[in-house]
């Protein structure tokens, strides 16, 4: 049984400049760009919807039946979060349940083609692009001084006006950390913060690591000399996380190396807790660490007064209003925790559940590949507040319809 649909011609060359337009709008949502733009983040999930159903036509010949069944239940599900809680109705419909539906839609019809991993490729070769253009730009600008076409642009972010160097719009110097008793400016990128920018490095260096049949080596260079210019805590561990979980779940074909990796496991987790000790005990000297515990501490009290749906998507108010501690702004900066107290445990098994179907649809190397991916997705939402955007989405709507088969994995 399939519903039939008319659709244009296949045009699967033209797809490919499509898929990658769609990726740089998922990451200029959450960039320094909607700081510009009239509707900020939701502007670019406005031009999502017009190329999300071009493209689906593009590919649409049939929607079987499973894939119609598997549609009708996530609405149903995101319905009746939306009936217990009747909050932010709007946006809740525009800006998370349509474009995750259209996601979905077009995953799974990516799916039929083999091409399930080409969404997630297209989104780690944009930021690779963008590692390099502020690596360069860092590096020749921010240290040295010798690159021109600096300039100053003006922008309100986090409750006040702010001033910063940009080159051309392709890199800005918004923010600077005091390392190690150190004054040190932080490669943003296109972000308004360093840790913002760390989100797409740390997904395409998952991307590389996990879901690439081959890594470049070159690439793994770039973004990891990249994550190190952003001086974030955060990305520094979860980059040596990567790293450790991808030695971990490969298995060395020669005995000799198994018999020497079961002798470096425990040292190199030795040597990788020490490091985390030593950046979290410069991390705990900083206002960012108080911040973020207060955050914690704030969500799982909102979570409290509604344990199972939480207080609604969106609804900011339910935990600022927890705040035990005054800050220059009341940004969330605590991902898992957020959802946790906005959607309930609801919405949190929804994302775990989906994640959990989606590696045991795998079998061998490759379920042991996609379970990383996830691992470090989830370490990174737990960090970063970031379950409701854009590239959110894209993860959530992979994990329900991404990944069927073994043949895009290889050991």
């Amino acid at each position: 049984m399939s519903v039939r649909l008319k659709g244009f011609p296949k045009q699967v060359n033209i797809l490919t400049p499509l898929e990658y337009l769609l990726m740089l709008l998922v990451l200029l949502y959450s960039s320094m760009w909607t700081l510009f733009v009239p509707a900020k983040s939701n502007e670019f999930l406005r031009l999502a919807y017009p190329l999300l159903m071009g493209m689906i036509a593009l590919r649409l010949r049939a929607i079987r039946a499973p894939r119609m069944q598997r549609l009708i239940l996530v609405t149903v599900l995101l319905t009746v979060f939306l009936l217990f809680t009747r909050y932010n109705i709007v946006r809740y419909a525009l800006y998370y349940v349509a474009p995750l539906l259209l996601l979905m839609l077009y995953l799974g019809l990516c799916d039929e083609k083999g091409a399930a991993l080409g969404l997630l490729y297209k989104l780690a070769d944009i930021v690779v692009v963008l590692a390099a253009v502020s690596l360069f730009c860092y590096v020749f600008g921010t240290c040295l001084g010798i690159l021109p076409g600096a300039r100053e642009t003006t922008y309100f972010w986090a409750s006040e006006t702010r001033t910063c160097t940009t080159y051309f719009h392709l890199y800005y110097e918004a923010q600077s950390a005091d390392i190690f008793g150190l004054h040190l400016v932080r490669n943003c990128g296109i972000f308004t913060e360093a840790p913002g920018f760390a989100v797409f490095l740390i997904t395409a260096l998952a991307t590389e690591i996990f879901l690439r049949q081959k890594p470049r080596v070159w690439r793994l260079i770039l973004l990891c000399a990249t994550v190190v210019t952003t001086y974030s805590t955060k990305a520094l561990l979860l980059a040596v996380a990567v790293f450790g979980l991808q030695y971990l779940i490969t298995t060395p074909r020669a005995t000799l190396w198994r018999r020497f990796k079961l002798v470096v496991v425990p040292v190199v987790c030795v040597a990788v807790a020490a490091i985390a000790v030593v950046l979290l005990k410069d991390k705990m000297n900083t206002d960012s660490f108080y911040i973020r515990l207060d955050d914690l501490f704030a969500s799982l009290k909102a979570w409290r007064t509604s344990p199972l749906f939480g207080t609604g998507y969106y609804n900011d108010d339910s935990i600022i209003a927890q705040f035990a501690y005054a800050r220059p702004n009341n940004g969330l900066s605590m991902g898992l925790p957020v959802l946790l107290a906005q959607g309930g445990l609801y919405l949190v098994a929804l994302y775990l559940s989906t994640a959990v179907g989606c590696t045991l649809r795998l079998h061998g190397y490759a379920r042991r590949q996609i379970a990383s991916f996830f691992v470090v997705y989830f370490a990174l939402m737990f960090v970063s507040n970031i379950p409701f955007s854009f590239l959110a989405m894209l993860l959530l709507a992979f994990s329900l319809e991404g990944v069927r088969c073994d043949r895009t994995f290889s050991a």
